[in-house]
């Protein structure tokens, strides 16, 4: 089971380097998705990049 969430973190890692290189980012909002771009809004855009980032740490480093 721990090489499914390396994997799963691993990637995560590599969607939020290439969501940091394209400018937009999809995430959860509401009932449905969203996608900030880093544009038009650049604190929320940064603040899911790092939420991302953590999370793919967490998920090889933790579980």
């Amino acid at each position: 089971m721990k090489h499914l969430f390396d994997l799963l973190g691993v990637l995560l890692a590599l969607y939020t380097a290439y969501s940091v290189h394209r400018g937009r980012v999809y995430g959860k909002s509401g009932a449905g998705r969203r996608t900030w771009e880093r544009t038009e809004d650049p604190n929320g855009f940064w603040t899911l990049i790092a939420i991302y980032a953590a999370l793919s740490v967490l998920l090889v480093v933790w579980f």
